[in-house]
């Protein structure tokens, strides 16, 4: 998926798209193959993940405040900064010309 400001994405390589989805087939399955062991995991895992309800999410407004308002903290933090450096820097052009 593209982004609406950026450049496309580029073309999906078929063969890793039939590769992750024969992958994915097999954890599903299970080849017969398998270390049992192996097997028990990751259906835990999969049972694990199934039962955990998922976190709530946040509001795309509520998000894009808050990433909106650190970007402007962040910004004042480095304009302060350079006007610091700036103050330190004739502080110190003055106590050299005296």
């Amino acid at each position: 998926m593209s982004s609406p400001s950026g450049p496309p994405d580029p073309p999906a390589d078929l063969a890793a798209v039939q590769a992750d989805d024969a992958l994915l087939d097999a954890l599903g399955i299970g080849p017969a193959s398998a270390d049992p062991a192996l097997v028990r995991a990751l259906l835990a895992w999969r049972d694990k993940v199934d039962t955990e309800p998922a976190p709530q999410l946040v509001h795309v407004d509520t998000a894009l405040a808050i990433v909106r308002a650190r970007s402007r903290r962040s910004r004042a933090r480095r304009v302060a900064d350079a006007v610091r450096r700036i103050v330190d820097a004739l502080r110190r052009l003055g106590e050299g010309v005296r």
